[in-house]
């Protein structure tokens, strides 16, 4: 067993270990995962990462306990080891190596991730083909980027045909934003028996609530995202703007601008995360991901 294999063995065993001791002290038990991650961390951004988790979890009242229980009590524990390991370790770690090698090269930052487009409509915006999209990953994957997110278009988009790239990249992670795209019972089994996959439910879609209900039931990992306008920035710190997201029974929230002329709330977004105040783990698309790749890049 090679050197990757046998580190990923170990996180595996560890953190199987510590779910198991939940029932025991949930609390000491999320304080020992954050310790584990931050020992087995030799990455830049994981390393960042657990010593900031660290520190928020020294608050014996941090929502963040209630926030990981939560998570640990309604997701597939196979589910999330698989997806945690595939961004935690070999995205942020593993490949993050080669990430900064080629940054030190070219002298600027470089992403950690790729985005795609999918759809089978013929729709302006549906930039990329199922074939392209197995290619670039083929390829930017040499480059060090092992997570991807890929956002569904249109209500016919066949989700089936994404089932063989998840199952072939089976070391990296992927974020599916499913749109208007419904899914069935049966695919959400499939996508938890690959367990790379993150779903993410458009908040405002017709069905995202019994969406959502279907997949805390099903044990998959999955996340609501949020497209805010400008407006909607300065009431991220206020209860009222959490409320119309309560009906869902989603622990996680990503923020993605509506469109380009929309400001970042990046910076509220991190201020929010460190005082402890949402009832969420919450994140900034853009602001984030670029946060990740200058860290990386260091």
């Amino acid at each position: 067993m090679d050197s990757t294999k046998l580190t990923v063995a170990m996180i595996d065993t560890a953190v199987s270990r510590g779910l198991k001791d939940m029932e025991n002290g949930p609390k000491r038990t999320i304080r020992n995962l954050a310790d584990m991650g931050k020992r087995f961390s030799t990455g830049n951004f994981q390393q960042a990462l657990f010593e900031v988790f660290q520190k928020l979890l020294q608050n014996e009242e941090s929502p963040y306990y209630d926030l990981i229980q939560y998570v640990l009590l309604h997701t597939d524990h196979e589910n999330l080891k698989k997806f945690g390991i595939n961004m935690g370790y070999y995205s942020w770690t593993h490949y993050a190596k080669v990430i900064r090698a080629n940054s030190k090269k070219e002298g600027r930052i470089l992403p950690w991730k790729e985005d795609f487009i999918y759809c089978t409509d013929d729709q302006p915006n549906a930039s990329t083909s199922l074939a392209n999209i197995r290619k670039r990953i083929a390829d930017v994957r040499k480059e060090g980027i092992n997570t991807f997110s890929i956002t569904l278009t249109g209500q016919s988009t066949p989700l089936n045909d994404l089932f063989s790239i998840f199952e072939d990249f089976d070391e990296s992670a992927f974020l599916l934003f499913l749109g208007d795209t419904q899914i069935t019972v049966a695919q959400q089994g499939m996508l938890k028996k690959c367990g790379n996959v993150l779903l993410c439910i458009n908040a405002a879609s017709n069905d995202a609530v019994s969406t959502c209900e279907a997949l805390t039931s099903s044990g998959n990992l999955y996340s609501i995202y949020y497209n805010y306008v400008d407006q909607d920035i300065v009431l991220l710190k206020e209860r009222s703007f959490y409320e119309k997201l309560k009906a869902f029974p989603s622990c996680m929230l990503i923020l993605i601008p509506a469109n380009e002329s929309v400001m970042s709330a990046g910076p509220i977004v991190k201020e929010i995360r460190l005082e402890q105040k949402s009832p969420y783990f919450i994140w900034d698309f853009p602001y984030d991901n670029n946060l990740i790749s200058s860290i990386i890049c260091k």
